[in-house]
């Protein structure tokens, strides 16, 4: 598996990590995000994302991991 983007300015890879700054958020407000990605058709491994939203300020801002899972 392989990240099928390109990195800029607000998308980075750090190892196999996708990361992605989106900015203030004003209260109330949602910003979808999405990685694409590229499966080899002979894979036959267990596939997993995961996805965590941390902040970086004063006040940091934790939330819940979410897992995804594919089988083939």
């Amino acid at each position: 598996m392989f990240f099928a983007s390109t990195v800029g300015n607000t998308t980075t890879l750090q190892g196999n990590e996708v990361v992605v700054k989106i900015g203030r958020l004003a209260t109330g407000t949602e910003q979808s995000v999405s990685s694409p990605v590229v499966v080899s058709s002979e894979s036959r491994v267990r596939i997993e994302a995961s996805a965590s939203v941390t902040s970086a300020t004063a006040l940091p801002s934790f939330t819940n991991s979410v897992t995804s899972v594919v089988v083939h």
